[in-house]
């Protein structure tokens, strides 16, 4: 957890420079953790005008510190994007691994790198880094960006962090990890900006963050002028999951439709993230909304159409789960918004008694392409199936004539049966028998 200072110590400070070459000329920007053993601090050493090395204190109590006696523990690269100094430290402890995020310049630009550590003590710098660079020309933090509080929130890491473009205040932007090394911004960046020309805080850091059941809270710094004047500020937001996580919308099927076993339905979805959107996964449940799922595809395309031969066995209780991944983590889903049906196909007249003369079934609906039609004769006698459109005139006369008793079944495909292109919309199958007349509706997709 982090170890926040709301009241002064009266008997401040607690850490103060040294001797050591990367201090000479006091302390400054710290992280605090507690690891369950003892309060660690990780601060950032001045020698002359800027921080330019990280080193560590411990404490049993947060008051009376001990510096590390190898200090220090974290210092710039011989060459490159750190190589003139690190700074700013912010470190996390997950109960097994130390994480540590660290403002490096090179003379011209900072970036934030992460090193990691299994004791807290030696730490190893990650070949990735910077994991989270400057952003392009024209950018809010084209300049410099340097990080603040990181948290999780539903399996992904957030970072609040700052940043500064060439002109104007410095801002907070906000980024996410799946893993805590490979970052992608916030589309809406930055989140927080600052109070105005002639306010106290007109340029912003991002310091420490808690995130407190749905609200976020942070601890900023402030400065009126960008002269050095700074203060401390605190500002809190209520998470809104939707712009944190990928979204997902099934968009066919989604409720009351018909497939037989054997053929082919398109499925369609629609996905988006804002931290940049990675794929998507298409389970089916045969059991309802509730699952078991089973994976029909995995790793599609943002927004799209898989074209699924449907799978026994059949069902009444069918639904479709599209689950979104983002490219940085996390990860959103969207169910069928009701239950929609899997049936085998008709197996023949054999062992069967007809009684009545039936429209028993029309698979896929909504069609694309091609539906297929089955109904019932229960006599022999003159029937007829047709599809009439929503004025009541009739698109196509699929079966004119006698037949004996029995199961049937035709098909609609509105491209081989007419010269001209069937618009998408609603359209009717009308099957007439003696005595009855049957009228169901079918959906065409383009």
């Amino acid at each position: 957890m982090h170890y926040l200072c709301v009241n002064q110590y009266y008997n401040n400070p607690v850490l103060q420079g040294g001797d050591k070459y990367f201090e000479s000329d006091g302390v400054v920007y710290c992280s605090v953790i507690y690891d369950g053993f003892a309060y660690r601090m990780y601060y950032t050493g001045v020698h002359g005008c800027c921080g330019i090395a990280v080193g560590l204190a411990t404490s049993s109590d947060g008051v009376h510190w001990t510096k590390y006696l190898a200090n220090p523990i974290v210092v710039p690269s011989p060459s490159g994007w750190d190589s003139q100094d690190v700074s700013r430290p912010r470190v996390t402890f997950d109960g097994s691994r130390y994480s540590m995020y660290y403002e490096g310049h090179d003379g011209a630009n900072a970036q934030i790198g992460l090193a990691t550590s299994e004791d807290g003590e030696t730490w190893v710098k990650s070949p990735s880094n910077p994991v989270l660079p400057r952003g392009g020309p024209g950018s809010w933090d084209d300049v410099d960006v340097s990080p603040g509080g990181v948290f999780d929130y539903q399996g992904a890491y957030y970072m609040l962090f700052t940043g500064r473009r060439a002109t104007g205040p410095q801002t907070v932007g906000l980024a996410r990890s799946g893993d805590g090394s490979s970052w992608n911004e916030f589309g809406g960046n930055p989140v927080f900006k600052s109070g105005g020309v002639a306010t106290w805080d007109w340029s912003i850091r991002a310091e420490s963050v808690r995130l407190s059941g749905s609200t976020l809270q942070l601890w900023y710094s402030g400065d009126p002028v960008d002269d050095g004047g700074w203060a401390s500020g605190y500002a809190t937001s209520t998470l809104v999951p939707a712009a944190l996580v990928p979204t997902a919308n099934v968009v066919s099927p989604n409720g009351g439709e018909t497939y037989d076993i054997g053929t082919a339905v398109n499925l369609s979805w629609t996905a988006s993230d804002q931290f940049g959107m990675g794929n998507v996964d298409l389970l089916l449940s045969r059991g309802g909304a509730g699952g078991p799922f089973e994976t029909i595809a995995a790793a599609q395309p943002s927004s799209g159409t898989f074209i699924w031969a449907v799978t026994g066995p059949a069902t009444t209780d069918a639904y479709l789960k599209v689950v979104a991944h983002g490219a940085s983590g996390g990860s959103g889903e969207d169910f069928s918004d009701a239950a929609w049906t899997i049936e085998s196909p008709v197996a023949g007249l054999a062992g069967a008694d007809i009684t009545e003369f039936a429209l028993t079934r029309i698979s896929p609906n909504p069609m694309a392409d091609m539906a297929r039609i089955e109904y019932t004769v229960a006599r022999e006698a003159k029937v007829r199936v047709s599809i009439v459109d929503v004025q009541g005139r009739v698109v196509a006369s699929l079966v004119e004539g006698v037949q004996p008793p029995g199961r049937y079944q035709t098909a609609w495909d509105p491209a081989a049966a007419h010269s001209g292109r069937v618009e998408a919309g609603m359209y009717f199958v009308r099957y007439d028998a003696p005595g009855k007349t049957t009228v169901k509706r079918l959906a065409l997709t383009r």
